[in-house]
């Protein structure tokens, strides 16, 4: 099961690390895995609406450096086409960070591909977090949201 961190809490970007790597609070979701040509796909749906859906790599295998990652996602978590990507040990370090490029027109509210290329050396305990965290220019707490899929490195 992957959990969605989605308590719209956090003041900063450290805190939300923090609070992925040190609570398993969050919002429970089921996954859903079919195959690349149309048939994969793994959505995490949260309460508010908004849902990050990672086409490729799936998800459920391990992650190996370096890693492109495709989905989904509401024009909305943008801003000028980007928004973070972070790779958290499970000791809550910052292993990878990353912009998500928009693959097209993101000032829409509908969903809108994106790319993200990770590479990161693995720590000695495999299991991370892979967060997609909206971007948030204006820093006011109220508009912070991320969601973070469980991952295990190699």
């Amino acid at each position: 099961m992957f959990t969605a961190c989605n308590n719209g809490n956090f003041s900063n970007l450290q805190s939300a690390v923090k609070d992925i790597a040190q609570t398993e609070q969050g919002v429970d979701v089921g996954l859903k895995i079919y195959d690349p040509n149309g048939k994969t796909q793994q959505t995490q749906s949260v309460e508010n609406g908004l849902k990050v859906t990672v086409v490729t790599p799936d998800l459920s295998q391990p992650l190996k450096s370096p890693v492109t990652i495709h989905g989904k996602v509401a024009g909305t978590y943008f801003s000028e086409g980007v928004f973070p990507v972070l790779l958290i040990d499970s000791k809550g370090n910052e292993i990878a960070r990353v912009q998500a490029q928009a693959d097209g027109e993101w000032m829409t509210q509908d969903a809108v591909p994106f790319t993200a290329q990770l590479t990161f050396t693995t720590p000695t305990d495999p299991n991370a977090k892979l967060v997609f965290m909206k971007d948030n220019e204006s820093g006011l707490p109220e508009n912070d949201f991320s969601q973070s899929f469980a991952v295990t490195l190699q």
